[in-house]
């Protein structure tokens, strides 16, 4: 963190500083889901195995895949830990209050 974001008394983890997983990484690795229902899947992260659950949203033309937070259960297209934790513990960045690098100045 710098020192003007300190000054400032902002004490925000910083989502460029976390360990992430992207909805697109867990399609990649498993495919997309045959049928437009939740799926839970369980996927590798840091030598721990989570569950995550893909929640579509059926659109115009398709379906786009979420990931569930398991924290506050909203659906978001990317998963965080602070890097300064051990275990890792997949949240949201609203879960975490995480900043943007960009916020700081």
């Amino acid at each position: 963190m710098s020192a003007t974001a300190e000054a400032q008394g902002d004490v925000r983890e910083l989502v460029e500083n976390c360990g992430s997983i992207r909805v697109q990484q867990v399609l990649e690795k498993f495919g997309r889901p045959a049928a437009a229902t939740p799926t839970i899947v369980r996927f590798r992260f840091r030598a721990h195995v989570f569950r995550i659950i893909l929640a579509p949203r059926i659109q115009q033309g398709g379906v786009r895949w979420f990931i569930v937070c398991p924290g506050c259960r909203a659906r978001v297209g990317v998963l965080y830990t602070p890097n300064s934790f051990e275990e890792p513990d997949l949240r949201c960045r609203r879960c975490w209050d995480l900043g943007y690098r960009s916020q700081l100045r």
